[in-house]
C-alpha cells in the first residue's frame, strides 16, 4: 500500500489538495529531521545547503496546504541566495502562460501611458486577479506570494510550469484524443516513454481513490499527468544556466516521485543534468519506523527508489483520513 497521497490537481478527486483540517497532532521524534535516503542518516540543514548548491536542478517536493513546507522553502532560498546562488524559480501552481504576469511584476517595468506606479498592495492584487488567485483563501495565496516577493526582492527569474488547467480537466475527462489542433499544440511532450512508471502510477491513482480504479480513468488521468510533467520537464531545461542557478521547482511530491516523473524527463531532455530530488514529508498518522518512509515500492517485477533522495520530515497539515467516509479502507 502507497501511504504518500498524490495530488492531482486540477482534477477533482474525492480528497482535498487544501483541506485545512487539524485534529489532535501527535508528537514524533522525526518531526524536524532530515535524512538522506540512500545512507537513512540524519544530516544538519547546512549540509543540506552545500548539497543543494552542487546541483543544477533542485526540487522542492511539498504537500500543497502544509504551512510548514513553505516556511521552509523560504529559508531554504534565502541560504542560497545568502551563498552567492540566484535561482531560477519555477511553480507548479502557475501556468507556463502566466509567466509574463509573474516577471511584469517583479520586474514592475513602467507603463508608457501611467506615470505613477501602482501601490504594493495593488500590485499584489492586480497579480492575484492575473494569476486566477482570487478565490482561493488568503493562506493559500500567501504560502505562493511570499517566495514572489523574494524573488521581487532579489530579482530572481521565475516562470509557471504547468499546464492551463482546462487543459489538463479536459484531457482527464476526455483523453488525449478529443482534443482539437488548437489544443493539442498546447502540449510540448518529451517523447520519453517509461512503461514501468505506468504501471507504478496506475497503483498510485487507485490508492488515492481509496481503492477504487478502473483502466478508463487510469488510461485518462496518466494522459493528463504525464502532459503535465512533460511540460513541467520542458520548461526546467529551458531554464537551466551555469552561471547562476540551480533552477528550483516547488512542486508536488508526486511529480518527483522516485526519481520518476518529471526528474527523468529532465534527465532525457538534458542528459548529465545534476538534480537532487528532495521532498518535504509529512509524518504518517500512526506512529511508524524510518524504514516505513524510505519504502521502495514494488510492481509486479520491479522495485524502484524511495520517494525522494532528501527527506525533511513535518507535522501534518490534518489528520483527517479522506477515505474514512467511503468505507473503502
Amino acid at each position: 500500500m502507497f501511504r504518500f497521497i498524490i495530488c492531482f490537481t486540477p482534477v477533482i478527486l474525492i480528497f482535498l489538495c487544501f483541506s485545512g483540517i487539524l485534529a489532535s497532532p501527535r508528537e514524533d521524534p522525526l518531526i524536524e529531521q532530515i535524512v538522506v535516503a540512500s545512507t537513512q542518516q540524519s544530516i544538519s540543514e547546512e549540509e543540506l545547503i552545500q548539497k543543494m548548491l552542487a546541483v543544477d536542478v533542485l526540487y522542492f517536493g511539498e504537500k500543497h496546504d502544509n504551512k510548514r513546507h513553505h516556511e521552509i522553502q523560504k529559508n531554504l532560498l534565502e541560504s542560497l541566495i545568502a551563498q552567492g546562488k540566484k535561482p531560477i524559480l519555477g511553480f507548479e501552481f502557475f501556468y507556463q502562460h502566466q509567466s509574463s504576469d509573474l516577471i511584469q511584476f517583479i520586474e514592475a517595468m513602467p507603463s508608457p501611458f501611467h506615470k505613477k506606479q501602482a501601490s504594493p498592495e495593488k500590485a499584489e492584487k492586480q497579480l492575484r486577479q492575473q494569476l486566477g488567485w482570487q478565490n482561493r483563501s488568503d493562506e493559500d495565496w500567501h504560502y505562493y506570494f511570499s517566495l514572489i516577493k523574494l524573488a521581487k526582492q532579489h530579482r530572481l527569474s521565475v516562470f509557471g510550469a504547468d499546464l492551463p488547467k482546462g487543459l489538463v480537466t479536459r484531457i482527464s475527462r476526455g483523453g488525449v484524443e478529443t482534443l482539437n489542433p488548437v489544443e493539442s499544440r498546447l502540449l510540448n511532450p518529451t517523447g520519453f516513454e517509461n512503461e514501468n512508471y505506468r504501471q507504478l502510477m496506475y497503483e498510485k491513482f487507485k490508492d488515492s481513490h481509496c481503492g477504487w480504479s478502473s483502466p478508463e480513468l487510469s488510461r485518462k488521468l496518466y494522459q493528463s499527468w504525464i502532459a503535465r510533467n512533460d511540460a513541467m520537464a520542458q520548461a526546467l531545461a529551458a531554464m537551466i544556466t551555469p552561471e547562476t542557478g540551480p533552477v528550483v521547482l516547488v512542486v508536488g511530491g508526486g511529480h518527483i516521485g522516485h526519481n520518476m516523473g518529471v526528474y527523468e524527463r529532465v534527465e532525457h531532455l538534458h542528459p548529465g543534468v545534476k538534480q537532487l530530488n528532495f521532498g518535504m514529508i509529512e509524518i504518517f498518522m500512526e506512529p511508524a519506523p524510518l524504514a516505513d518512509y524510505l519504502e521502495r515500492p514494488q510492481v509486479e517485477e520491479i522495485t524502484y527508489l524511495p520517494m525522494h533522495e532528501i527527506y525533511w520530515f513535518t507535522q501534518r497539515a490534518d489528520y483527517e483520513d479522506p477515505c474514512k467516509k467511503f468505507n473503502m479502507k
